[in-house]
């Protein structure tokens, strides 16, 4: 009897290591799929990453191209507002004081004189200006 329960012990024993055996294998595989999962996972994650750094890049190209454009459009247009705008000096603003006193006082000789120097110094300044 003591032989049937060393033989049944034996086999109990070669049971488990067949099981821890057979568990160690399982678990391998499942810690080598993992691995694999993770590589996986790590592999679309960085093309992802690759891919959204792209489309961002792109982004900021279109816009940075829109902006100058803007920018030059915007550029142009201050300069076509500017050249236009006209600004009279001291002199010909003291001028044109003299010349309405003038006509206040009754004085037309002296304002027509002073009224052709104001037209070339205006003459000359827009042709400077321009």
């Amino acid at each position: 009897m003591a032989r049937a329960a060393e033989l049944r012990e034996a086999a109990f024993n070669e049971k488990v290591v067949q099981a821890r055996a057979q568990n160690d294998m399982e678990m391998e595989a499942l810690h080598i799929q993992k691995l694999e999962q993770s590589k996986e996972f790590q592999e679309s994650w960085d093309n992802h990453e690759v891919k959204l750094r792209e489309s961002a890049i792109a982004d900021m190209e279109a816009l940075n191209e829109v902006h100058n454009r803007q920018l030059q459009e915007a550029h142009e247009q201050i300069e076509a507002t500017l050249t236009n705008v006209f600004k009279p000096s001291k002199a010909l603003l003291d001028a044109r004081n003299v010349f309405d006193k003038f006509i206040k006082q009754k004085k037309y000789t002296e304002a027509h004189n002073i009224r052709v120097e104001i037209e070339k110094m205006e003459q000359k300044e827009q042709t400077k200006h321009f």
